[in-house]
């Protein structure tokens, strides 16, 4: 599916309303090329990367994602440019888990985190892990 504006404005409108509770207003939406990203945020313009072959279904999850910090910079106040998916970027998604059962998507790194955070038991492995991967991003969204 080849991405525009148009159907940008389209599913965001839609996810808006299912998952933001209409909260949200339209923003600016830009269209790029990376061969390393998916999509960013900006105050109040989200980036699609124009490159790759979506399918409805990860354009909706990579809009959702960049939702969640036009969210936290809009709604909540307070998005940190330093360290985007900290706390509070966490907590919108785990709301939007519990609310609506659509787990926001997340980069490699913070998805194998919050996955091993949900385990009962760990191995020595997996507990290293966790020292190594989500914790600095997470404990420096505090700091800062």
């Amino acid at each position: 599916m080849q991405v525009t504006i148009p159907i940008l404005k389209e599913m965001f409108k839609e996810c808006n309303k299912t998952y933001f509770e209409n909260k949200l207003k339209m923003c600016n939406f830009s269209l790029y090329s990376s061969t390393t990203e998916k999509g960013r945020f900006t105050t109040g313009r989200i980036w699609i990367n124009k490159r790759l072959n979506w399918t409805e279904e990860t354009l909706k999850g990579v809009l959702i994602h960049e939702m969640v910090h036009y969210y936290v910079d809009n709604i909540i106040g307070e998005y940190n440019f330093l360290f985007p998916h900290g706390y509070k970027f966490i907590k919108v998604c785990s709301n939007i888990k519990k609310k609506y059962g659509y787990e926001v998507p997340m980069s490699d790194t913070i998805y194998r985190y919050s996955i091993l955070k949900q385990k009962e038991s760990l191995t020595i492995t997996e507990r290293l892990e966790i020292l190594c991967l989500g914790p600095i991003n997470y404990l420096l969204s505090w700091i800062f």
